[in-house]
């Protein structure tokens, strides 16, 4: 078994937010980005949420074909309150959240929220 997580990252204000990964280019790789707020492409046997300031949507990434490492993206979203969630579902090869409201409508001295994401695989 193995693990990956996200810790104590603030929340983006939708999907599809990319920063260009770290130290690369390398040698014969163009520049890559990783979406900030999810973990995607890897077997995922179950995961825990934990949420703090604010409220996320979150959104699976279901395996396509079964027992592949890709997929797509459910299209439901899911509201949680800040608080801890432990998700044990088949076939699932990522997750991503977005901050339930954006950094810009949130009153004054409110903070947005923070998300910590440990995913076990097989």
């Amino acid at each position: 078994m193995g693990q990956q997580s996200l810790n104590a990252v603030t929340a983006p204000d939708n999907y599809g937010t990319y920063v260009l990964n770290p130290g690369l280019p390398k040698a014969g790789v163009v520049n890559t980005y990783s979406q900030v707020g999810a973990i995607e492409d890897v077997p995922i046997e179950r995961m825990v949420l934990d949420v703090v300031n604010g409220s996320i949507y979150w959104q699976l990434k279901v395996a396509a074909p079964i027992g592949s490492n890709t997929g797509n993206w459910e299209s439901v979203e899911t509201y949680l309150i800040p608080s801890s969630k432990q998700i044990i579902r088949p076939n699932i090869v990522g997750i991503r959240f977005r901050a339930a409201i954006p950094l810009l409508s949130l009153p004054a001295g409110a903070l947005q929220a923070v998300v910590t994401v440990n995913v076990i695989t097989p």
